[in-house]
């Protein structure tokens, strides 16, 4: 057994009014940045950041636009860590589950698929870095705004992290519904399910960080390669 405990949170009381306030504060942050964000996107006020660019420099330009989210992402942290709540035990991985290996196939199957699948003609070589570079840096962000801060910020109030997992699915489902419509809410809300449990499991946000990447390989970095 781990001698770290993450999610400890488990046992917390369902009515502790502390929880209710941050749950509902980080919440509503986050609806405030994606309804700043979908605002910004539909008036063409910025451009889509995981749309490909004709040019290396306008590619590492989507880096720029997809920064403020990234930055968003990285201070909800003080959410879960203002809420005396652990933090840096989810960068450590000092257990291992068999779900990793199946997020790994999964994901590594996903990307392929898609590769093997596209009907257009790829970009240059110079083009990779910064679609790589962008494919880690939504990964990274989507884990710490779902599978660590709602995450754990949702266990006290449902009562059991199986029911809180299924919660920040599905919300992280609706965040892709309005990017792929209802068959990529359906897969995001599955895959967001597979990665909350892989975070539990390992007691670490690393191996979903890992699987996120490797799908994102795929799922960010084609588009950003392909030659219209």
């Amino acid at each position: 057994m781990s001698k770290k405990t993450i999610y400890k949170g488990d046992s917390d009381s369902l009515e502790d009014p502390s929880s209710v306030l941050t749950i509902t504060g980080f919440i509503l942050s986050l609806l405030l940045v994606t309804g700043v964000v979908a605002f910004l996107l539909t008036r063409k006020l910025i451009p889509w950041p995981f749309h490909g660019a004709d040019t290396v420099f306008d590619t590492y330009g989507r880096i720029l636009v997809y920064l403020p989210f990234a930055g968003f992402s990285f201070l909800s942290v003080l959410w879960i860590k203002g809420n005396k709540r652990p933090v840096a035990d989810y960068f450590t991985w000092a257990r291992f589950s068999f779900t990793f290996p199946i997020g790994l196939v999964l994901s590594g199957g996903y990307s392929l698929y898609l590769f093997l699948t596209h009907n257009f003609a790829l970009k240059g070589l110079a083009f990779v870095p910064p679609a790589v570079l962008l494919g880690f840096l939504n990964a990274f962000s989507e884990e710490l705004l779902f599978r660590l801060v709602l995450f754990q910020l949702l266990i006290p109030l449902a009562g059991s992290w199986q029911r809180a997992n299924l919660i920040q699915a599905v919300l992280y489902g609706f965040v892709h519904l309005f990017i792929g419509g209802p068959v990529f809410f359906l897969g995001a809300v599955g895959y967001g399910f597979l990665l909350g449990w892989i975070t539990k499991s390992n007691e670490s946000i690393l191996p979903a960080i890992i699987c996120h990447f490797i799908a994102d390989i795929g799922a960010i970095g084609l588009p950003l390669l392909i030659l219209f």
